[in-house]
């Protein structure tokens, strides 16, 4: 599955939104097979997704950017293969380091993903992958990040002021779960 298709070249987009989003790929392949396995979905396009994830991982191909690797670690978390799941995940392990747009680092400037995109909530599963060090790390500047009007910024340069309002909104409630889950605010405290 690709992340668009040429359909997006008539409407207003993100910059970034071009090309290379129209061939398929782990990102958002690995995620939505993930998903449909979590939600207990069985269908034909299940199946195959699944195939085409494990032939990308056991061919060599790792993620090479972190919302693949997000993706593949959704993947990985849902699908019924948990021997070969864990063997495929240790190995993405200990490719985070070197993984594009990959923040191992709280100080780390620009847009990129961070061990609490890939463990958002104190018990997830890959939350093992983090030492309490970096976790805590990434949660301080979180709480930093906080803006003025009680809201959290978006990190990337939104295609209107209209978007900058919506994903506000969503990036918000995704800080305020996180922060919830790793006990840093109490609900309606």
């Amino acid at each position: 599955m690709p992340l668009a298709f040429p359909v997006i070249e008539d409407f207003p987009r993100a910059a970034h939104w071009t090309e290379w989003t129209f061939k398929p790929g782990l990102n958002p392949t690995a995620g939505l097979v993930g998903l449909l396995y979590q939600l207990g979905v069985d269908h034909p396009w299940r199946s195959a997704g699944a195939a085409y994830c494990w032939h990308k991982l056991e061919s060599g191909e790792l993620p090479g950017d972190a919302h693949a690797l997000s993706e593949t670690l959704t993947f990985l978390e849902h699908v019924p293969d948990r021997e070969r799941a864990e063997r495929h995940a240790a190995a993405l392990a200990a490719t985070l380091p070197d993984v594009a747009m990959f923040h191992l680092d709280p100080d780390a400037e620009g847009y990129g993903l961070t061990p609490l995109s890939i463990a958002p909530r104190a018990d997830s599963h890959w939350r093992s992958l983090f030492t309490d060090a970096q976790i805590d790390g990434h949660l301080d500047r979180l709480m930093k990040a906080q803006q003025q009007d009680g809201g959290w910024p978006i990190t990337w340069e939104p295609p209107s002021e209209a978007a900058v309002c919506e994903w506000r909104g969503v990036v918000t409630l995704q800080a305020l779960r996180t922060l919830t889950s790793y006990g840093r605010i109490t609900q309606g405290g």
